[in-house]
């Protein structure tokens, strides 16, 4: 919430803030020490380029702390401007952060009006945490957060619990669990697969459940995402389903639920009827679609959504197979991707979650062919080959055209003029 002061001075003109220098004194570190109002060069603002001033600092404090730590924007020549009390006298500005670790604190100050703005803190390292649910009611390192740089994430799969879903979180150090503070709140309302929650800092210490609702309950696996942002904890719950692709940047893979991907990241085939198959890119496939994955080596989490596109003439299909055949009967060939190349399947077996290719006649030579590619002079290509050199941009979504800029291909960067 903005905080304002308007000085007399600057409607009268007797002041100059053109070229001012801002410094932020008291306790800007929110350290529990003394305050000092010494102007310090450290503590000076720096022209975010916009008009406004701003200085970014390291504070620490303890959760739940009712301190408020003090602080003034001066020009270091007996010029000070804070907020202004319900008299309309000019007093002390304030930051209470209800955090615990490290963070850094933003100071915002506008010297065209003397606005000063209240503080904003994003956790850089924080204690552990751990979600307490449905199934277990204990902190337990089966659900204990990743902490990377103050996000913290943990993977969970609900598709088991057949009631409603209750959930809080535990952190190291508080004397109190953190959730809401109404017992069992529900947070439907919201879409089956993602749920988006801002508690404030006065009640993200409730020490209450969450409720999620089984008609609401998100599918199968959700990643939960936890954020200490401006004295609030912002927390995302978003159903997922993760594929890693192989060194090469491939992978093979039946979805369970309908998804939303990223563009030219995934794509289904249709059969040529030449002994080759096109690659068509799609974004919102139906549960149970056998594709393809192309993109940079590395994991992925894919969306679930509500519903998805079917498409009836796959060439791909769905495993699990023991034993696929190469050519079991007339006018059925059969390839698995092996590495960065669809060959012949040799009575190799395809996993469950896993596709293959199966073409109406024998490949001579590449079975898989992208959209768009350009197929000229690739006689020579190794038989089955998937790919020639596919274009990535920096987001790891391929790229079947590309025009001017940096790429990444086969594993390296490269500028394309």
């Amino acid at each position: 919430m903005k905080k304002l002061i308007t000085l007399l001075l600057v409607l009268t003109g007797m002041v100059s803030t053109a070229s001012a220098d801002w410094y932020v004194a008291g306790d800007a570190a929110c350290t529990n020490s003394t305050v000092s109002w010494t102007v310090e060069e450290a503590n000076k603002m720096e022209d975010d380029g916009s008009g406004m001033y701003k200085l970014v600092v390291q504070g620490k404090s303890l959760i739940g702390s009712s301190n408020a730590y003090e602080f003034k924007i001066t020009d270091g020549n007996g010029n000070w401007y804070g907020w202004t009390d319900y008299k309309g006298d000019e007093v002390n500005a304030y930051f209470t952060p209800h955090i615990t670790g490290t963070y850094n604190i933003t100071y915002y100050f506008d010297p065209s009006s003397h606005d000063v703005w209240e503080p904003s803190a994003f956790l850089t390292d924080g204690p552990d945490i751990y979600l307490l649910n449905n199934k277990s009611w204990v902190q337990s390192n089966d659900y204990k957060f990743t902490n990377t740089n103050g996000k913290y994430t943990l993977d969970v799969d609900v598709s088991d619990i057949s009631s409603d879903f209750y959930f809080r979180f535990a952190v190291d150090g508080w004397d109190k669990n953190c959730g809401p503070n109404t017992d069992n709140e529900e947070i439907s309302g919201g879409t089956m697969n993602g749920y988006h929650i801002v508690l404030t800092d006065g009640s993200f210490y409730g020490d209450k459940n969450f409720k999620m609702p089984i008609a609401d309950k998100p599918l199968g696996k959700v990643r939960l995402t936890l954020e200490f942002v401006n004295r609030h904890l912002v927390v995302d719950v978003q159903s997922y389903e993760k594929v890693t692709t192989n060194t090469y940047g491939y992978c093979t893979f039946v979805n369970n639920y309908p998804l939303t991907i990223p563009a030219t990241t995934a794509y289904y085939a249709v059969d040529n009827g030449n002994g080759s198959a096109t690659a068509h890119a799609i974004t919102d496939p139906a549960a149970g679609t056998p594709m393809v994955i192309s993109a940079t080596t590395g994991t992925y989490y894919f969306a679930v959504a509500s519903s998805g596109t079917t498409y009836s003439d796959n060439a791909f299909k769905a495993g699990p197979v023991d034993g696929l055949a190469s050519n079991p009967s007339e006018g059925i060939f059969n390839y698995i991707l092996n590495g960065d190349t669809f060959k012949a399947a040799n009575g190799k077996n395809v996993g469950k979650g896993k596709a293959y290719l199966q073409l109406s006649k024998a490949a001579t030579a590449r079975p898989l062919i992208f959209e768009g590619e350009d197929v000229t002079g690739i006689s020579q290509i190794e038989n089955g080959k998937l790919r020639v050199e596919n274009y990535f941009n920096l987001a790891g979504q391929r790229v079947a055209q590309p025009t001017k800029g940096l790429y990444i291909v086969n594993g390296k960067k490269v500028l394309v003029k």
